[in-house]
């Protein structure tokens, strides 16, 4: 089906035009119009990303992995207390999962205080939230499908200082 051979084009690599992925797949340009514009207006592409290595910029950016147990909430389960988390502009990803946990939140800043503040100030506040657990994202090897990690030139590790 063209429709799923242009998405997943276009998930590899968004910066692929209509002409280009015409080309590729042999189709009219106007074809492949059509069909992005169909996948926009049914939220089937719901944005596009560039994979930024901040830290080779010097930007510091820290990342952690928050577990938060929930209380679901009669009518809506889950789903009230994930979308007040989403609002907040720290985190990057919610998921409701299986197992120990009920949310995976990935949270975005600027330092580890950052993401202790976003914690302990906004997070457990939440209605619904009776528990969190803090994992640090200490250095990124593959993001969103992208090696980030190159190998060090000297063949030392990488020191680690928390």
């Amino acid at each position: 089906m063209l429709e799923n051979e242009v998405l997943k084009l276009l998930e590899e690599n968004a910066k692929l035009s209509a002409n280009e992925i015409a080309d590729m797949l042999s189709v009219p340009a106007d074809d492949i119009h059509a069909v992005i514009k169909k996948a926009h207006a049914e939220k089937l592409i719901l944005g596009y990303k560039a994979t930024i290595n901040w830290n080779k910029l010097g930007k510091d950016v820290v990342f952690a992995y928050i577990e938060a147990k929930i209380t679901p909430q009669k009518d809506v389960g889950f789903d009230s207390v994930a979308e007040s988390i989403c609002k907040f502009e720290e985190t990057v990803d919610v998921c409701l999962m299986s197992g120990n946990m009920d949310l995976l939140i990935l949270v975005k800043g600027s330092s580890l205080q950052d993401i202790a503040n976003f914690v302990t100030q906004k997070l457990s506040t939440v209605d619904g939230v009776t528990a969190t657990a803090s994992h640090f994202m200490l250095k990124y090897y593959k993001e969103d499908g992208v090696i980030v990690s190159q190998k060090e030139d000297s063949g030392h590790r990488q020191s680690v200082v928390l």
